[in-house]
């Protein structure tokens, strides 16, 4: 569970986050490379997008 997260900088393309779970501390850095995203991206299980879904526009 976790404890305390909070955005320490935000940047137009960069984050960092400070992070707290019980008594470890972290930073969270995320870059955003500004490319869409595609299906390959996630993990959807093949049951819940078919072809013949709105997954397929």
């Amino acid at each position: 569970m976790i404890d305390y997260f909070e955005r320490k900088i935000r940047l137009r393309d960069f984050e960092v986050w400070a992070v707290r779970i019980g008594d470890q501390h972290y930073a969270l850095a995320i870059l955003d490379k500004f490319r869409p995203a595609t299906f390959d991206d996630f993990e959807i299980p093949d049951f819940i997008c078919e072809e013949d879904d709105q997954c397929a526009n």
